[in-house]
């Protein structure tokens, strides 16, 4: 199944993500490690920013000079609850369009998941007679009391069971009962 382009971008969008929170954390443990204490901008920084951006042309401010480690730190420490939330969106959109893919999955093969639960259900309505019959001749040849090593003797219970062991419950009869199956 094809995937849409918006389900390959909110795929794509999670790894840049991760990535860009990766180097995030990778810096700010650089930065502390060299004892650098984190300090917001000041007024004299925004008109250094403003201007950047002026001339960028961007409207968007450039990031701090690398001269500026310390509100770097700042920005850093800032961005990353950002960069979390973001990821935990795109994480819950991503689970999303994966279960409404799984869904769409499954609309398309009902027909084939029924007939192999129904061709299950078959098998063991089958095995389940056939352990009663086993059962039943056990019975006729022991005559209820213990008697000879039969070969594969004991494995009824472990294959199903057999009509006195298993109740009227059991849950191939209650599948059989559905008027869709």
């Amino acid at each position: 199944m094809r995937q849409k382009a918006s389900e390959h971008n909110i795929e794509a969008k999670l790894r840049e993500l991760t990535a860009s929170r990766a180097a995030t954390v990778a810096e700010i443990i650089a930065l502390e490690k060299q004892g650098i204490e984190a300090r917001e901008a000041g007024p004299a920084d925004d008109v250094e920013a403003k201007a950047r951006a002026l001339l960028n042309g961007s409207g968007e401010c450039l990031p701090v000079p690398v001269g500026r480690p310390e509100i770097r730190l700042h920005e850093l420490r800032s961005q990353l609850p950002i960069v979390d939330h973001a990821l935990n969106l795109a994480e819950r959109i991503a689970r999303a369009e994966r279960g409404e893919r799984a869904r769409q999955r499954a609309a398309e093969s009902a027909d084939e998941w029924k007939r192999l639960q129904r061709s299950r259900v078959l098998l063991v309505a089958e095995l389940i007679r056939t352990n009663t019959e086993i059962e039943e001749l056990k019975t006729k040849i022991t005559g209820g009391e213990p008697g000879p090593n039969l070969l594969l003797d004991g494995y009824s219970l472990r294959l199903g069971g057999w009509k006195d062991a298993i109740g009227n419950g059991h849950w191939f009869r209650e599948y059989l009962k559905d008027p869709e199956f």
